[in-house]
């Protein structure tokens, strides 16, 4: 009976791909996970320290230390070959790509969607370890990007508030006597440190022309590095202007009985430790159904059996927009969806290289 279960979901997910007019790719640490490369769980079964790793202070307390870990980190990503699940991506969904109707939105930081799917717009939302910076501005919070209610002051646009607390405090102390020259736009750069030689120290290598260290573009804990913040601010704002454009034509097509309105979310690879990619995919559902657009497909593939963060109503109750239709006219407009007009939530506990494989 599972496997019927299994194989009717799959091929569910199958029909709703290929009817898709739009598609947003949500990627968590399991679809790299496919790959080879361990995941947080992984790293700390297997000895690793990753909270003590990844803290930004720690390349001013132990820069030996800090480096080290993330150039091998960054080094295995290179390394690590793909698996199929992101060819099958570019073939499945070249047609809407072309068109601008595919994004993906991830929390992984190997850099593999922007490598192996490079046609398809990608949001790394905790950024990419193939990128690094100078950390002139680790210190430093961008006191623009601030919310309300946050403990730090909120000033004009441009002006970083520096962070409170003796680490901080130490950490610009020794800024000032290892910077030789203001560094006041730290840019990102493809560091490649395989072209130095194998005797170098790190943090030779992995230094910024102004004299401080490089730093990887990853969000780490407690990461309030004001460049850093300001470059993943500037991904958000192009994927949120695609939300927007995609969320708007659906709408219009629904409210038109047009055709166009039929939306995918493809979830891979999503747990619940790491929250943000599941929020947002089952966050787009639901303002999707308060704009009145129905039929849409979540594709929750992962070989774990978590449940929703939160209890998705859209999945089995009208939207706003369908209850104001219904006051006004009681019959219902038809459905775009081959008569199926309730979103649907489709699971496939597989891998996602195999579940997509299979879809393919």
């Amino acid at each position: 009976m599972a496997d019927d279960a299994e194989e009717a979901a799959m091929e569910e997910a199958a029909h709703a791909i290929a009817d898709a007019d739009w598609v947003l790719i949500g990627a968590g640490a399991g679809f790299s996970a496919d790959s080879g490369l361990a995941t947080y769980e992984e790293c700390i079964r297997s000895g690793v320290d990753y909270d003590h790793l990844c803290r930004t202070t720690l390349l001013y307390e132990n820069p030996a230390q800090f480096l080290s870990f993330w150039i091998t980190c960054m080094k295995r990503y290179r390394q690590t070959q793909p698996h199929e699940g992101y060819e099958l991506l570019n073939k499945m969904l070249a047609g809407l790509a072309a068109r601008g109707r595919v994004h993906i939105y991830t929390s992984n930081v190997d850099g593999h969607f922007a490598r192996w799917c490079p046609d398809i717009p990608t949001f790394e939302v905790h950024g990419s370890c193939e990128e690094w910076m100078c950390s002139s501005k680790v210190a430093f919070a961008a006191s623009e990007l601030k919310r309300d209610g946050c403990s730090s002051p909120c000033r004009t646009p441009g002006e970083d508030t520096a962070l409170e607390g003796p680490a901080w405090v130490a950490v610009r102390k020794k800024q000032e006597q290892m910077s030789h020259e203001p560094c006041p736009r730290p840019k990102a750069k493809h560091f490649k440190p395989e072209d130095s030689g194998p005797d170098m120290d790190v943090t030779d290598q992995c230094r910024c022309a102004c004299g401080l260290p490089l730093r990887p573009c990853v969000l780490m804990f407690g990461d309030e590095d004001a460049a850093l913040l300001r470059s993943l601010k500037s991904g958000e704002d192009r994927y949120q202007a695609w939300e927007a454009s995609m969320e708007a034509e659906l709408e219009a097509a629904w409210r038109e009985c047009k055709e166009g309105g039929k939306l995918v979310i493809l979830e891979l690879g999503c747990g619940t430790r790491v929250p943000s990619i599941r929020q947002e995919c089952e966050w787009v559902l639901r303002d999707v159904a308060a704009r009145g657009v129905r039929g849409v497909a979540l594709i929750r593939i992962n070989p774990s059996r978590e449940e929703a963060l939160e209890k998705l109503s859209v999945l089995s109750s009208p939207s706003p927009a369908e209850e104001d239709e219904k006051g006004e006219d009681e019959e219902e407009r038809p459905s775009m969806q081959g008569g199926c007009s309730r979103s649907s939530l489709i699971r496939v506990h597989q891998p996602a290289a195999d579940a997509l494989r299979q879809i393919w």
